[in-house]
């Protein structure tokens, strides 16, 4: 699957990077300051949102080698992942209906919905339109958001922030080659414009053989 992505995100939802390996390694006090977007719609501490939070970062991904949304997602206590190796299904707190296409979560990239207009499937497995490597931070708030976000936001808000095209400077290029036959590969290149302006733009593809 080959994916395009072009990133004009708000600096409001931008996060800086994370100067430590997990958030495990941050104290207390330092965690409660950490800025998320997502609860209330503008960057905010964690220690003043309204709901509770998860966030994943850019290092959380890179340690763990989480390829796709939904093994990221998984890691995040009361959501759980399954697969019928076609779609990556996401449950949370004992809830996942049959063919259901994560219907009741709302997915975002900086912002912006991205669940289809026709079945609301959020796509979390290979599907999802971003490679994890342009990802800054992983955002969700649990629990129903419909009155701020609309439809879907029933189980809660996924709001997946990009790097800046600051924090992306210039061209990188990567290879990923993986067993059944699995190949990735990515280039992306960002920059910044003198008026402060920001751009990613990025290219992705990958293809699996699979058990065949």
């Amino acid at each position: 699957m080959a994916a395009a992505a072009l990133s004009l995100a708000p600096v409001a939802a931008r996060a800086d990077a994370q100067s430590v390996s997990s958030l495990a390694d941050l104290p207390m006090e330092q965690l409660l300051t950490m800025e998320v977007y997502s609860a209330s719609k503008f960057a905010q501490s964690l220690s003043e949102a309204p709901t509770v939070a998860s966030v994943i970062t850019a290092e959380d991904i890179r340690n763990f080698g989480w390829r796709t949304l939904g093994e990221a997602l998984a890691s995040v206590r009361g959501l759980y992942v399954t697969s019928d190796h076609n779609y990556d299904y996401l449950g949370a707190r004992g809830f996942l209906r049959p063919g259901d296409y994560n219907t009741r979560f709302l997915l975002l990239i900086d912002g912006y919905r991205v669940n289809d207009a026709v079945y609301d499937q959020a796509p979390i497995g290979s599907d999802f339109p971003l490679d994890l490597k342009l990802v800054e931070r992983i955002e969700y708030v649990p629990g129903a958001g419909s009155v701020m976000y609309g439809s879907n936001a029933f189980f809660g808000v996924i709001n997946v922030i990009t790097k800046s095209g600051r924090s992306l400077a210039g061209t990188r290029a990567g290879i990923d080659i993986g067993t059944f036959g699995e190949r990735r590969a990515r280039a992306s290149y960002g920059w910044e414009t003198a008026s402060k302006q920001r751009f990613t733009l990025a290219v992705s593809d990958s293809q699996v053989r699979g058990r065949d």
